[in-house]
């Protein structure tokens, strides 16, 4: 049952303006998240080679301009909106991860992360002190070693029949480390109802990131599906 004193935010979610595979702009995610009774959304648009559709400095500046989309849309409709990212390296595209706590000037001054390989990609991602997540770990593959990670997914999109709480969990507790949940709402299935609870006194991204970097289990809220 649902803690009436948190605040559900959903940790993975996208839009078309950077996601091509969405079917939803920023500002129609923020009006489902909003119907559907959530708190708030951390948009993790795809960060992939693939997705790159005009020269990079251009296209990193659109990356962030999405996000500044959702959050002052999110203003207006009382929805939270975290800036959060999920990349694909070019050397293991069948794997994923969804990074919190990289600033916007981070993002904005940053090569192609996707080009890094997977070692240097994790001394990158925490030498700006942000947290890596595995998105949907057993989607078709298996996880990355887990003492390389800072968490792993419990991802409730019912088309990757990923939900597999238990292995999930399971596999956090090897290597003692976070977990966390989302929808990766793409606008092409359920409507979202899932997350993770929060206190409601959080209000931006670096608060978000500071709560679950203190909060290796938080409750969870895991769709139905």
């Amino acid at each position: 049952m649902e803690n009436p004193k948190k605040v559900l935010i959903d940790a993975h979610t996208h839009s078309s303006g950077i996601s091509k595979c969405s079917r939803v702009s920023a500002n129609e995610l923020v009006d489902i998240c909003a119907e559907q009774g959530l708190g708030g959304i951390v948009l993790t648009n795809h960060y992939k080679h693939a997705y790159v559709d005009t020269d990079f400095k251009t296209w990193r500046n659109k990356y962030v301009e999405e996000f500044h989309i959702a959050r002052d849309y999110g203003n207006k409709r009382g929805l939270k909106v975290f800036l959060g990212v999920e990349f694909t390296l070019d050397c293991m595209p069948q794997n994923d991860f969804t990074v919190y706590g990289l600033s916007e000037d981070f993002l904005l001054s940053s090569d192609p992360l996707f080009e890094l390989t997977l070692d240097a990609f994790i001394k990158v991602i925490h030498q700006e002190k942000a947290l890596i997540f595995q998105a949907h770990p057993f989607r078709n593959t298996h996880p990355i070693d887990g003492m390389l990670l800072d968490g792993v997914e419990v991802n409730c999109h019912p088309l990757y029949h990923a939900n597999e709480k238990q292995r999930v969990m399971d596999f956090a507790d090897r290597y003692d480390i976070r977990v966390s949940c989302g929808s990766d709402y793409h606008g092409d299935t359920y409507k979202p109802y899932c997350g993770v609870l929060t206190d409601p006194s959080i209000n931006s991204t670096e608060e978000y990131v500071r709560y679950i970097r203190e909060t290796k289990r938080p409750e969870l809220i895991i769709a139905d599906i």
